[in-house]
């Protein structure tokens, strides 16, 4: 919770500072994401060996729409368009389907 605290606290900084190209992550934040990318990969493969192939993608194809929704209300951004809303909506009736 303290990294995803941070994230957002680092993206408001960001933003509210985007004439300086030069700002960058403290390397500590970079080191958790990098740690936390690792982890989720090497999960991804276990879970792989426990479930069935058509499984794992349902699973991943609402992973992914979770990422989107996520990172759309943590970094901002336009609005999703009904276009942008329809396909979230068919992918997500896919994979639930």
């Amino acid at each position: 919770i303290a990294s995803t605290m941070a994230l957002i606290q680092l993206s408001s900084n960001l933003r509210s500072n985007e004439k300086d190209p030069e700002i960058q992550p403290p390397a500590w934040l970079a080191a958790m994401a990098a740690t936390a990318y690792h982890v989720e990969y090497v999960l991804s493969f276990m879970f792989v060996k426990m479930v069935a192939p058509i499984t794992y993608s349902a699973t991943d194809a609402v992973r992914r729409l979770g990422i989107i929704i996520a990172g759309h209300f943590m970094f901002g951004g336009p609005a999703f368009t009904p276009l942008n809303i329809a396909g979230i909506l068919m992918a997500l009736g896919g994979a639930l389907g």
